[in-house]
C-alpha cells in the first residue's frame, strides 16, 4: 500500500481495517506498523510512502456494539517522536 502522504497511509490501511470488519466481522487485537519511503512515479517529486503492517485478531461473534462509519481527516496525523511513530484519527460513528 503506497501514498503520498503519511496521513493519507494511515487513513488508507485504517479504511482496509474496517471493510475487514465489515465484511469478515474481523476485530483487531493487535497491530504493528512501519513506514518507509516508496518511489512513485506519478508524485511530482518522485516520493511516496509505503506502509507494512502486521495484523492479528479474531473474528466477533456477533453484532457490534457500535458501528464505526468511516475514518475522517479530520485532525488526522501522523508524527515521528523519540519513541516512535504516534498517529491521531478521528472516527465517525
Amino acid at each position: 500500500m503506497t501514498e503520498e502522504d503519511l496521513p493519507s497511509l494511515f487513513r488508507s490501511w485504517l479504511r482496509s481495517i474496517l471493510f475487514w470488519q465489515e465484511t469478515e466481522g474481523f476485530a483487531v487485537t493487535e497491530a504493528a506498523l512501519s513506514f518507509a519511503p516508496a518511489p512513485l512515479c506519478s508524485s511530482p517529486d518522485g516520493q511516496a510512502f509505503g506502509l507494512r503492517a502486521r495484523v492479528e485478531g479474531r473474528i466477533h461473534p456477533g453484532p457490534w456494539v457500535r458501528e464505526i462509519k468511516g475514518v475522517t481527516l479530520h485532525d488526522l496525523r501522523v508524527e515521528r517522536g523519540e519513541d516512535g511513530w504516534y498517529g491521531r484519527v478521528i472516527f465517525d460513528v
